[in-house]
């Protein structure tokens, strides 16, 4: 990130809150990436709260939202195919805390289906956290879940690899 003085960065804030300028200008002249950008505004928080607060209510802070994921789908392959959350974000090449978000909606979910999904998914993450083997009940319940498509990667970004 570009070094600029504590002022200068409050400055372009203003500027942004105002509508003067865009949030991606700013980041693009800062030569920087959003989450950068993003930690550079939390440590605003501390230094000036009120121009945090004013900068928070305009541009509120949203988790980029996935809707291309077939969670059930890719747990179910972690599961069939005993593979880690780690191996699952290289595999679709999606960041490793989307999955483990879209997981835990699994377990607030009002679908009984998902939250025993969720249990599954806990379960095997402990199992394979101690090396222990599947209990024969677990593996049944694994076997009968069916695969489904997963998605992941769009086919724009996967020309782009």
């Amino acid at each position: 990130m570009k070094e600029i003085k504590p002022e200068e960065f409050e400055n372009l804030i203003r500027d942004i809150i105002k509508g003067n300028r865009s949030k991606a200008s700013v980041i693009k002249e800062l030569q920087t990436e959003s989450r950068t950008f993003n930690n550079k505004i939390q440590e605003l928080s501390a230094r000036n709260p009120e121009l945090y607060r004013e900068f928070i209510t305009v541009h509120p802070y949203r988790p980029k939202e996935r809707n291309d994921i077939n969670i059930q789908g890719l747990v179910i392959e972690m599961l069939k195919s005993n593979y880690t959350l780690t191996e699952m974000s290289e595999k679709y090449h999606i960041s490793y805390r989307s999955i483990s978000r879209k997981i835990l909606q699994l377990k607030e979910s009002d679908n009984p289906k998902d939250i025993e999904l969720y249990a599954l998914y806990k379960n095997s993450a402990r199992r394979k956290s101690t090396s222990r083997k599947p209990s024969l009940e677990e593996r049944n319940k694994i076997d009968k879940l069916e695969r489904q498509e997963v998605k992941g990667i769009s086919d724009i970004e996967r020309k782009k690899l």
